[in-house]
């Protein structure tokens, strides 16, 4: 049986093991289904054959000579979080394989560093659980409701405001889930933010269709979500969405990588075209995506199997 002890770091336990960053469901997924795929978490890295990081590899991990698994998911991009990529990197440096969650997430660390050297690099796209999201059967034949899904509104301003725009032209319901203070047109449902994926699951299984019009994000969790229930999802071609948005239909963006402030707030008849497009299409987009989570974790597995000793 394959020995994996993860070294990311965090307080929070699950069946009374440590499973990394709160919001990393990925290391929580590997260690729910360990076992099935002939592995187990062990508490002592010295008794392990791997071990795997969501953060950054410890003192003691950087000076063993265990097989080092580092997930990449994305890099920090405004200017006073950047000094975490520092770390980040260095330990994506001494990592035997760094496992990224999209190709534009591995495009993005090169462009951003190309002095960078990894040893292997493997790429496992995201996918949410599809026992929380499950694929929802009995649609609607046409858009009702809209869901969209974010920490907090108020980071992205622009493209907030592009959503906005969005809702004061469309006579859809939009059911907006997350931090948000700012006032919204009437059609705009505000859910407040909701900590557990069950939660935002509820939300989404009433929805119709969805939204998504971040531009830095490497494979966002949320449309992962929307796509596992099978919502057929309206956009930004930016970051790595296009990538688990199989089901969707872009607007068209600037296709470049975002790391700053600068991004622009979507044009609104870029937006009402592929909104009309994905009404006129809707029926063909109603499938059950190709994202599969257990597929997902088997590509870790598949990954961290070639360091068993």
């Amino acid at each position: 049986m394959l020995k994996i002890y993860d070294c990311s770091n965090s307080s929070e336990s699950y069946h009374g093991k440590n499973i990394g960053p709160v919001e990393n469901d990925i290391i929580r997924g590997l260690k729910e289904y360990a076992y099935f795929f002939s592995a187990d978490f062990v508490n002592d890295f010295n008794s392990a054959d791997v071990v795997i990081t969501n953060d950054i590899f410890p003192k003691e991990i950087k000076n063993s000579n265990i097989p080092k698994i580092k997930r990449m998911d994305g890099i920090f991009w405004n200017n006073n979080l950047k000094f975490r990529n520092i770390e980040l990197n260095e330990s994506a440096e001494i990592a035997d394989e760094v496992i990224f969650i999209s190709h534009y997430s591995k495009t993005a660390l090169y462009t951003l560093y190309p002095e960078i050297k990894l040893k292997s690099s493997s790429i496992v796209l995201n996918a949410a659980d599809n026992n929380i999201f499950p694929f929802k059967i009995n649609k609607n034949k046409n858009i009702e409701i809209f869901g969209a899904v974010a920490t907090n509104w108020e980071r992205d301003v622009k493209r907030f405001n592009s959503l906005v725009a969005l809702g004061e032209r469309i006579k859809e319901k939009i059911y907006l889930v997350g931090q948000c203070n700012q006032d919204v047109p009437e059609n705009i449902i505000k859910f407040g933010y909701c900590e557990k994926p069950s939660e935002i699951n509820e939300i989404l299984q009433k929805c119709d269709a969805f939204i998504n019009l971040s531009y830095r994000d490497a494979a966002p969790k949320v449309v992962c979500q929307a796509s596992s229930i099978g919502l057929p999802i309206l956009y930004a071609d930016s970051g790595g969405v296009s990538e688990i948005a199989n089901n969707g239909v872009p607007i068209l963006d600037e296709k470049q990588i975002y790391f700053d402030d600068t991004v622009k707030e979507l044009d609104i008849d870029e937006m009402l075209k592929s909104y009309y497009q994905i009404k006129e299409n809707y029926n063909n987009l109603l499938k059950k995506p190709n994202n599969n989570y257990l597929l997902m974790l088997e590509g870790y597995f598949k990954v961290i199997n070639k360091y068993k000793s």
